[in-house]
């Protein structure tokens, strides 16, 4: 039941992502919530090119696998998450080095990489037991 919440909350996180994108590009002015200096800004970050793999955005990708994790622990499935969750584990370190690259850090997608690791980790250790 974790898993449902986490992806559900997951979910969220990446629509909020893409709504500050699309406010970002429409009014240049717009300054959300989680921009609060040059080095933690989130808008900065979604509208550069870094932005996208395969070029789509990665709040899309995480809604595909947040969506994968919230089915699959509804119907009990939990203990397949680790093998779905191998490859957005992967596009999350590659996106961290991108910002990490950039120096600058956004705090949304430091959650939503962080929700990520819980359900990779949690069903690893499940798969373990």
């Amino acid at each position: 039941m974790v898993y449902v919440y986490m992806g559900i909350t997951g979910i969220i996180l990446c629509f909020y992502l893409i709504y500050i994108r699309n406010k970002k590009i429409e009014n240049n002015d717009y300054k959300p919530i989680c921009d609060f200096n040059d080095k933690i800004n989130c808008s900065k970050l979604l509208i550069s090119k870094d932005y996208q793999i395969l070029r789509l955005p990665f709040p899309l990708i995480y809604i595909v696998f947040f969506l994968i994790a919230t089915v699959m622990s509804i119907f009990r499935y939990a203990h397949y998450l680790f093998y779905v969750f191998i490859p957005i584990v992967l596009i999350s370190v590659i996106m961290l080095i991108k910002f990490i690259r950039k120096k600058s850090y956004c705090l949304i997608y430091f959650l939503i990489f962080m929700q990520t690791l819980v359900i990779f980790l949690g069903s690893l250790i499940w798969e373990i037991i």
